[in-house]
């Protein structure tokens, strides 16, 4: 049984490939992880089919490998997890963890939050930082019918005033070519 939020517990590395745990990453994926607009309006550009499936939304306590990169204090987030589909394909997992306070933002349902952000210029978002992701999306492959292979993910804080947010990304497929 899957159990919410899934933990992600991995070394993320400020947005370069230099490192040689991510020289694996192809050039292609590389620019995916990079996208400074938004990821969503890149997906549904490759595919005739969007959607988001909320897999979790839930009140959590914030993750201890988490708190650090929120400037205030809140311990309880909205952590919201969903699947980005293109054309039946499940190409993205995304977690966000989202200040309470913001209540608009923990109402989304299939809304996609990139949508939400990048159509409020008032959302700044702060470095990329990479990671590869393996057995901890093991569960989730499972249930998806994928190959348990390492997975390549960003994630980056979202600041508006005194709000932050995480989102993080960890594409389960690669992208089609457009």
């Amino acid at each position: 049984m899957l159990s919410f939020p899934i933990s992600l517990p991995c070394k993320w590395y400020s947005g370069s490939f230099d490192r040689p745990e991510l020289r694996i990453i192809s050039r292609y994926l590389q620019s995916w992880l990079l996208e400074e607009g938004s990821l969503t309006a890149r997906l549904k550009a490759t595919c005739e089919e969007f959607f988001v499936e909320v897999l979790s939304e839930s009140r959590q306590p914030v993750p201890d490998e988490l708190s650090r990169l929120f400037h205030d204090d809140e311990i309880q987030m909205w952590c919201r997890e969903v699947l980005l589909w293109c054309d039946n394909q499940p190409v993205v997992y995304a977690q966000s963890w989202i200040p309470e306070s913001l209540q608009a933002m923990t109402k989304l349902g299939t809304t996609p939050l990139g949508e939400v952000l990048f159509q409020t210029p008032k959302w700044t978002r702060g470095e990329v930082e990479i990671t590869l992701i393996d057995e901890h999306l093991y569960e989730l492959l499972d249930k998806l019918n994928l190959k348990h292979e390492t997975k390549s993910a960003r994630r980056s804080v979202f600041t508006q005033g005194e709000f932050s947010m995480l989102v993080c990304e960890a594409f389960l497929l690669e992208p089609k070519k457009t």
